[in-house]
C-alpha cells in the first residue's frame, strides 16, 4: 500500500494511511550507524575537546509522506491523494536504553530547540500548510527513544477548528483564549506545573486519558519565538 491522504464520506476529515516499517539493519538511530542514514540537523554537546551530538534529526527511511506532488485521485464520492510533503526522525538521544521520561529537562530542551531549528527549514519548503511532530512511545518502527516530524499540504479539520475558535474568542473578548485560561485556572487543582515560563493543566474536557495542555506564557505562536530559557522551561 502506497500512503495517502483520504477523504471521509461525509466530512472535511482527512486521514493519513501508511503502513508500518521494521528495521533489518540494526538501530538506525544509534551513534554507531550515522553512515546508513541522511542527517538533516543535530544538537551538539562539547565534552573536553569532543564534540558530540546529544540529538539529531535524520530523513525518514520510512517516510509517510513524499516531497513529489501528486494529483488528486476522484472516484465517484471518493477522493484521496498520495501524501506529499517531508518525514524527519528525530533521535532523541544517544542512549539506546533511555526513554524520553528518562531524559532531563535541559536533555529535552536540546530536542526542542532541534524541533524550533528543523520547523525554520521545512516552513520555507513548498505546499507546507501544516508541520506536525508525533511522539512513539512503543518504539514501533526504531528500537530507541524517537519522535517524528512532518508537514502536510492541507490544514487537518480539527487544526481549522481550533483557529476558528481562537479568532472567534479574539474578535468577541478582544484577548487570547490561551493567555486569559492561565489567568483563570491559576491555583486549580487542575494545574500540574506552573513555572515562570510555562503552563501546564490537564484539560477541562478531555478527549483522551491522561490528556494535558502545555502551554508557554509568553505570547507566542511558534517555538520558533522562544528563547533557550523559556524551552528550558518548558521541558520541565
Amino acid at each position: 500500500m502506497q500512503n495517502e491522504l483520504r477523504k471521509s464520506y461525509d466530512s472535511e476529515k482527512w486521514t493519513l494511511l501508511s503502513p508500518v516499517h521494521a528495521s533489518s539493519v540494526g538501530c538506525l538511530l544509534c551513534p554507531s550507524n550515522e553512515e546508513k542514514t541522511e542527517e538533516t540537523g543535530r544538537i551538539e554537546e562539547e565534552i573536553g575537546k569532543i564534540k558530540n551530538w546529544v540529538c539529531r534529526s535524520i530523513v525518514d527511511p520510512y517516510p509517510f509522506t513524499h516531497p513529489m506532488i501528486f494529483k488528486a485521485k476522484e472516484d465517484g464520492h471518493l477522493k484521496s491523494f498520495l501524501a506529499h510533503g517531508w518525514t524527519e526522525v528525530i533521535s532523541e538521544t544517544r542512549d539506546h536504553t533511555k526513554e524520553l521520561h528518562d531524559l532531563s529537562a535541559n536533555d529535552i530542551k536540546n530536542i526542542l530547540l532541534l524541533y524550533k531549528e528543523r520547523i525554520s527549514s521545512l516552513r520555507k519548503r513548498e505546499n507546507v500548510e501544516v508541520i506536525g511532530i508525533i511522539k512513539d512511545n512503543l518504539r514501533i518502527e526504531f528500537d530507541h527513544s524517537y519522535s517524528k516530524m512532518f508537514t502536510l499540504p492541507i490544514i487537518p479539520t480539527k487544526i481549522k477548528e481550533r483557529i476558528t475558535s481562537f479568532n472567534d474568542f479574539l474578535y468577541k473578548q478582544g484577548s487570547c483564549i490561551y493567555c486569559d485560561l492561565i489567568k483563570k485556572e491559576q491555583g486549580s487543582p487542575r494545574v500540574i506545573l506552573d513555572n515562570d515560563n510555562a503552563f501546564c493543566i490537564v484539560t477541562y474536557s478531555q478527549e483522551l486519558p491522561y490528556e494535558v495542555l502545555i502551554i508557554p506564557k509568553k505570547h507566542a505562536p511558534c517555538l520558533m519565538d522562544l528563547s533557550d530559557m523559556e524551552l528550558f522551561n518548558l521541558a520541565e
